[in-house]
């Protein structure tokens, strides 16, 4: 790993994102008339050290031995620093894929274009 893996993000699933926008230029004149950021977001963060835990167990289920490296670097780019997520376009759209499900539909991706 390139960091100690203790700074956190919000990832959202290509499909989740997909079904948000849809939703918003469906509904565009709608939200435009409430003059209000609309925030596509998860509300969820997590670390990237767990990211790297549960590839490691995806992994391992298929037999395949991983090995998590944190390095002792901390993160020097963004300094972990997130932004609050505004909630308000979660009235009209939920996320179906939780990250450990977006995660193993990309490795069965990839897995399948590359086999």
């Amino acid at each position: 790993m390139l960091t100690n893996g203790k700074e956190s993000r919000e990832f959202l699933y290509a499909e989740d994102c997909s079904n948000g926008l849809m939703i918003i230029m469906k509904k565009f004149n709608f939200f435009k008339n409430k003059k209000k950021e609309l925030h596509l977001t998860t509300g969820k963060k997590i670390k990237i050290i767990d990211i790297a835990k549960i590839i490691k167990k995806i992994f391992s289920k298929k037999n395949i031995k991983i090995s998590i490296k944190p390095s002792n670097k901390q993160d020097e780019l963004q300094k972990n620093i997130n932004n609050n997520p505004d909630m308000y376009f979660s009235k009209f759209w939920k996320k179906k894929y939780n990250i450990q499900s977006g995660i193993f539909e990309m490795i069965e991706y990839y897995k399948n274009k590359f086999s």
